[in-house]
C-alpha cells in the first residue's frame, strides 16, 4: 500500500547543469514524491536512470 500517489508527482526529466555539463545527466529523471505526500519541511525524490545515465556532476 503506497501513501503517495506517484501518478499525480511532478516528474522531471533532464539536467539544470549547463552545456556540455549537462550530456551525462541528460537522460535521468526525477519523481518528486514530497510535493505529491503534500510534505513542506523536506524533499524526496525517486530518480530513475537509464544504463550509462549519470546522477549528477561529480562534487
Amino acid at each position: 500500500m503506497s501513501l503517495i500517489d506517484k501518478s499525480a508527482a511532478e516528474v522531471r526529466r533532464g539536467s539544470s547543469y549547463p552545456a556540455p555539463f549537462d550530456g551525462p545527466c541528460r537522460n535521468r529523471s526525477r519523481c518528486r514524491l514530497a510535493a505529491a505526500g503534500g510534505l513542506t519541511q523536506f524533499g524526496v525524490n525517486e530518480l530513475t536512470l537509464p544504463p550509462g545515465a549519470w546522477s549528477s556532476q561529480r562534487h
